[in-house]
Protein backbone atom coordinates (compact mmCIF):
# COMPACT_ATOMS: atom_id res chain seq x y z
CA UNK A 1 0.00 0.00 0.00
CA UNK A 2 2.78 2.44 0.88
CA UNK A 3 4.66 1.55 -2.31
CA UNK A 4 1.66 2.59 -4.38
CA UNK A 5 1.39 5.82 -2.45
CA UNK A 6 5.08 6.60 -2.96
CA UNK A 7 4.78 5.85 -6.68
CA UNK A 8 1.73 8.07 -7.08
CA UNK A 9 3.14 10.93 -5.00
CA UNK A 10 5.55 12.38 -7.63
CA UNK A 11 2.85 12.37 -10.31
CA UNK A 12 0.40 14.00 -7.92
CA UNK A 13 2.91 16.69 -6.99
CA UNK A 14 3.68 17.34 -10.65
CA UNK A 15 0.01 17.77 -11.49
CA UNK A 16 -0.52 20.03 -8.50
CA UNK A 17 2.45 22.17 -9.53
CA UNK A 18 1.12 22.54 -13.06
CA UNK A 19 -2.38 23.35 -11.86
CA UNK A 20 -1.33 26.25 -9.62
CA UNK A 21 -0.41 28.69 -12.43
CA UNK A 22 -3.62 27.85 -14.28
CA UNK A 23 -5.76 28.66 -11.28
CA UNK A 24 -3.81 31.75 -10.26
CA UNK A 25 -5.12 34.06 -12.96
CA UNK A 26 -4.36 37.60 -11.88
CA UNK A 27 -6.89 40.37 -12.07
CA UNK A 28 -5.99 43.22 -14.41
CA UNK A 29 -3.96 45.92 -12.68
CA UNK A 30 -5.84 48.92 -11.39
CA UNK A 31 -5.80 52.09 -13.50
CA UNK A 32 -3.56 53.66 -10.86
CA UNK A 33 -1.00 50.86 -11.25
CA UNK A 34 -1.19 51.13 -15.04
CA UNK A 35 -0.41 54.86 -14.75
CA UNK A 36 2.60 54.12 -12.53
CA UNK A 37 3.82 51.43 -14.94
CA UNK A 38 3.53 53.84 -17.87
CA UNK A 39 5.41 56.52 -15.91
CA UNK A 40 8.19 54.01 -15.26
CA UNK A 41 8.31 53.05 -18.96
CA UNK A 42 8.54 56.70 -20.01
CA UNK A 43 11.29 57.40 -17.48
CA UNK A 44 13.28 54.30 -18.47
CA UNK A 45 12.93 55.23 -22.14
CA UNK A 46 14.34 58.68 -21.45
CA UNK A 47 17.13 57.42 -19.19
CA UNK A 48 18.39 54.84 -21.66
CA UNK A 49 18.13 57.20 -24.63
CA UNK A 50 15.15 55.51 -26.24
CA UNK A 51 13.16 58.75 -26.30
CA UNK A 52 14.19 62.40 -26.35
CA UNK A 53 13.64 64.92 -23.57
CA UNK A 54 10.88 66.55 -25.64
CA UNK A 55 9.09 63.21 -26.08
CA UNK A 56 9.56 62.48 -22.37
CA UNK A 57 7.97 65.81 -21.42
CA UNK A 58 5.06 65.31 -23.82
CA UNK A 59 4.40 61.74 -22.65
CA UNK A 60 4.49 62.74 -18.98
CA UNK A 61 2.01 65.55 -19.76
CA UNK A 62 -0.31 63.07 -21.53
CA UNK A 63 -0.06 60.71 -18.58
CA UNK A 64 -0.79 63.55 -16.16
CA UNK A 65 -3.91 64.46 -18.16
CA UNK A 66 -5.14 60.87 -17.84
CA UNK A 67 -4.48 60.93 -14.09
CA UNK A 68 -6.30 64.24 -13.67
CA UNK A 69 -9.31 62.96 -15.60
CA UNK A 70 -9.43 59.80 -13.46
CA UNK A 71 -9.14 61.89 -10.28
CA UNK A 72 -12.02 64.17 -11.34
CA UNK A 73 -14.17 61.16 -12.23
CA UNK A 74 -13.45 59.53 -8.88
CA UNK A 75 -14.39 62.71 -7.05
CA UNK A 76 -17.71 62.82 -8.91
CA UNK A 77 -18.44 59.15 -8.14
CA UNK A 78 -17.63 58.89 -4.46
CA UNK A 79 -14.04 57.75 -4.89
CA UNK A 80 -14.64 55.08 -7.53
CA UNK A 81 -14.54 54.81 -11.30
CA UNK A 82 -17.57 53.37 -13.05
CA UNK A 83 -16.87 50.36 -15.29
CA UNK A 84 -17.23 52.62 -18.35
CA UNK A 85 -14.80 55.16 -16.94
CA UNK A 86 -12.34 52.42 -16.05
CA UNK A 87 -12.56 51.03 -19.59
CA UNK A 88 -12.01 54.49 -21.05
CA UNK A 89 -8.95 54.97 -18.82
CA UNK A 90 -7.58 51.60 -19.95
CA UNK A 91 -8.11 52.57 -23.60
CA UNK A 92 -6.27 55.87 -23.14
CA UNK A 93 -3.43 54.10 -21.31
CA UNK A 94 -3.25 51.46 -24.05
CA UNK A 95 -3.04 54.19 -26.68
CA UNK A 96 -0.28 55.95 -24.73
CA UNK A 97 1.57 52.65 -24.32
CA UNK A 98 1.45 52.04 -28.07
CA UNK A 99 2.66 55.60 -28.64
CA UNK A 100 5.62 55.04 -26.30
CA UNK A 101 6.48 51.82 -28.10
CA UNK A 102 6.30 53.52 -31.49
CA UNK A 103 8.53 56.38 -30.34
CA UNK A 104 11.20 54.05 -29.04
CA UNK A 105 10.99 51.81 -32.10
CA UNK A 106 11.19 54.75 -34.51
CA UNK A 107 14.24 56.18 -32.76
CA UNK A 108 16.02 52.84 -32.76
CA UNK A 109 15.44 52.55 -36.50
CA UNK A 110 16.83 56.06 -36.99
CA UNK A 111 20.05 55.09 -35.21
CA UNK A 112 20.70 51.96 -37.25
CA UNK A 113 22.74 52.32 -40.42
CA UNK A 114 20.80 51.73 -43.64
CA UNK A 115 21.00 48.21 -45.04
Amino acid sequence: MLKRLYRALPATLLLATLAVPLSAVAAPPSPHMRVENQRDRITRGYQNGGISQKQHTQDIARLQAIRQQMKAQRERNGGHLTPQQREHAYQRLNHLGEHIYDQRHDQRQDRQPPR
